[in-house]
């Protein structure tokens, strides 16, 4: 019931939980990882966005969402160019509420945040769905 992982010489235990388990844990953040195939084509529209920001609309479109006035994130809705948006597991809808832990509350903060990206090796983000968060890591 646990899987042992090696994630970069650093060995982790994955515990695998029964159905009866993952019905009660909802509303509980879950982590995961994309695969290195994912990772590399992330990386490569990547060098396309930054070789020209206006790329960016072809994969990913982004809408404000605020509560109470206030920002809380990004909802999240796949660009003309669908498919690595589907591969990566994204649904249409979905709220970004946080990248590297930093949350997406402030535009300015927000737009530094996302130009920072640009040199880091990796990103954590948290994705809200049907009320339950989760994390994906992404290793360029």
């Amino acid at each position: 019931n646990r899987v042992i992982l090696d994630r970069s010489g650093r060995f982790e235990t994955l515990t695998l939980e029964s159905v009866k388990q993952a019905k009660s844990l909802k509303g509980i953040e879950r982590t995961q990882a994309v695969s290195s195939e994912l990772a590399s084509d992330l990386g490569d529209v990547r060098q396309k966005i930054l070789a020209n920001p206006a790329n960016a609309s072809r994969y990913i479109r982004l809408q404000p969402e605020r509560q109470n006035g206030n920002l809380v994130g990004y909802r999240i809705y796949p660009g003309a160019d669908r498919g690595l948006f589907e591969k990566a597991g994204l649904k249409p809808g979905e709220l970004v509420t946080a990248v590297n832990g930093q949350p997406l509350d402030n535009p300015a903060a927000s737009l530094k945040l996302l130009s920072n990206l640009a040199s880091a090796s990796s990103a954590s983000v948290t994705l809200e769905r049907d009320g339950q968060q989760r994390t994906v890591t992404v290793n360029f």
